[in-house]
């Protein structure tokens, strides 16, 4: 118990983690994310999300730590932010995937919002597996580019930045440490991140991957299985 007695702030994931399967936030996640704050445990919104999508959350959430946007390429708070990695690497990702990939992928609405890491949904049926396959190897000659899949998005950008790297400078503008953080995610965005933080928990619903590296996995999925992990604090 005494090693979770050391934990200052949660980076908590947003879709998949705090939401129900529709993607719709839970009013259970939303009183939880209101008493850790209000026993002095900053909630640190970590997520693929643009930065004014997340900044907007933050506010009406009611969470006291920086943002995490874009997936570790911005960090910060309101005109204090950092902004991560290089945007060319994305933007060159992104006008490929518009010009040779139109027919399988739409762009996010977010897109014109971001600066590092670009968002994109299936057009057509196929497996998600197989869309992921599909961008990998259409950017493979591009440098540095990276692309990967949040479950509820496909994202390309600078393969240098991740959440692990936002946690890092989150921390540091917050004047804590790595250790004094719990990470709560549910995807394969959610790694870096889960390797960094001093403990980290994945929702039931998790992937695979990320259940493989976690400290701990709920047995419950999606916001329910954010509010299981927070009993751990107790």
């Amino acid at each position: 118990m005494g090693f979770f007695l050391k934990i200052k702030a949660i980076a908590l994931d947003i879709d998949g983690t705090i939401t129900d399967e529709r993607g719709i936030i839970n009013l259970n996640a939303l009183k939880t994310i209101r008493m850790l704050e209000s026993k002095n445990i900053r909630v640190v919104l970590t997520t693929g999300n643009a930065f004014p999508v997340v900044m907007g959350l933050r506010k009406y959430l009611g969470c006291s730590g920086v943002v995490i946007g874009e997936n570790g390429g911005i960090v910060g708070e309101y005109n204090n932010f950092v902004i991560l990695g290089d945007p060319k690497i994305g933007l060159m990702a992104r006008k490929l995937i518009l010009e040779k990939l139109n027919q399988i992928f739409v762009e996010s609405w977010q897109n014109p919002y971001r600066h590092i890491d670009f968002a994109f949904k299936l057009k057509i049926n196929i497996p998600r597996e197989k869309g992921l396959r599909i961008l990998r190897d259409a950017l493979k000659n591009i440098p540095n580019v990276r692309a990967m899949d949040s479950g509820v998005a496909y994202h390309v950008g600078d393969s240098r930045i991740d959440k692990g790297r936002g946690l890092e400078i989150a921390a540091e503008m917050m004047d804590l440490s790595l250790d004094e953080f719990m990470a709560i995610g549910d995807s394969d965005t959610d790694i870096a991140l889960f390797r960094k933080a001093g403990l980290s928990i994945a929702v039931n619903n998790a992937s695979e991957n990320l259940k493989k590296i976690a400290s701990i996995v709920t047995s419950k999925p999606y916001w329910m299985g954010f509010v299981e992990a927070i009993q751990y604090l107790r």
